[in-house]
């Protein structure tokens, strides 16, 4: 099958959207522009991306195929890249844990949430499409089931409950993922119906969409808050990243190849493992160098750029020096 570059492109752009978001947050201690502007758009069209090349057009679901191409693709690369980490962690004493409290957050699946997240969701979406033989409304109705539990557990009047109850694998930001990933699979098999967006009048319809649910959003002190999962109205959050999907996937489709968004795009998960350290890094060493945030966004710039430079080289030479990652990435 014919890669298509506007899916890496809209990959690539969202994780370029995560590493800012890092980069703020570790050279300026705090998310300078809004959180609820781009943050959980950028991740649940990751999660979108993954729904649409869950299968190919017309595919039929091959269990055991899918279940092995998860445990090499998302399940080996995060025990992998988070053991390491937690080492390089517990070697710098940068973040205070002892080894053994790393090591546990490796394997309860916090050390990297979203990935963790993202396996419980692709496990469960595999699942849930043998259960229903690909019937596309009765596994949207069971998927919507989960999404509307942890909606209905995260509401005020279970908030005690809620907060009893363990994180671990991040199953909670998982159901938001499973059904941006549904999404994702339904617009796969009838893309040739959402052809509609992809104009110029929709385009700006979509746009103006945007704006205002973004503006409604801040004057109203809206909370769309992913991980740990903190949404005010489940309602405006889907609407808010639906929306917002359909708007990037029509620019998606008019942007040129531009080589290191789709690179970064076509390893996006490498990327996101290194969305951590990287920032981190880099922002550390411009503060050593004198060079603090100070208020100057245009400072944020320069790392930000250093960022994405580093994380794209080390993409590139990790994936050089280990066949595993070149054969699966």
């Amino acid at each position: 099958m014919e890669r298509k570059i506007w899916i890496d492109t809209l990959k690539g752009l969202s994780m370029l959207a995560i590493l800012l978001f890092h980069t703020e947050v570790y050279y300026a201690d705090h998310d300078v522009i809004n959180y609820n502007y781009y943050v959980e758009n950028a991740l649940m069209a990751f999660a979108f991306a993954s729904g649409y090349l869950f299968l190919k057009p017309q595919q039929a679901l091959d269990i055991k195929r899918k279940m092995k191409s998860i445990l090499t693709k998302l399940i080996l690369p995060y025990f992998a890249f988070t053991i390491i980490l937690a080492l390089g962690k517990w070697l710098l004493n940068s973040h205070g844990y002892s080894l053994g409290e790393l090591l546990l957050h490796v394997v309860t699946g916090v050390a990297s949430w979203y990935v963790a997240a993202l396996i419980v969701a692709e496990l469960l979406f595999c699942l849930i499409l043998r259960l229903t033989r690909n019937n596309l409304l009765l596994m949207f109705i069971i998927v919507f089931a989960f999404f509307l539990g942890v909606a209905l557990l995260s509401s005020p009047q279970y908030y005690a409950l809620n907060s009893q109850i363990a994180d671990y694998w991040k199953w909670k930001e998982a159901m938001l993922l499973l059904f941006f990933i549904a999404l994702g699979h339904i617009y796969s098999r009838h893309e040739d119906k959402f052809h509609f967006f992809n104009r110029t009048p929709s385009i700006i319809f979509l746009l103006v969409m945007v704006c205002i649910v973004k503006y409604l959003e801040q004057i109203n002190n809206l909370q769309l808050v992913v991980a740990p999962v903190s949404i005010t109205y489940y309602s405006v959050f889907i609407f808010d990243c639906a929306v917002s999907i359909l708007l990037l996937i029509a620019i998606c489709r008019r942007l040129p190849s531009l080589s290191i968004i789709t690179y970064i795009g076509k390893n996006s998960l490498i990327a996101y493992f290194l969305c951590g350290a990287v920032p981190f890094i880099i922002s550390t060493t411009f503060r050593r160098l004198g060079l603090p945030y100070n208020g100057d966004y245009l400072r944020i710039v320069l790392v930000y750029i250093f960022v994405i430079d580093a994380t794209t080289i080390t993409a590139y030479l990790l994936k050089r020096a280990y066949k595993f990652l070149r054969n699966n990435f």
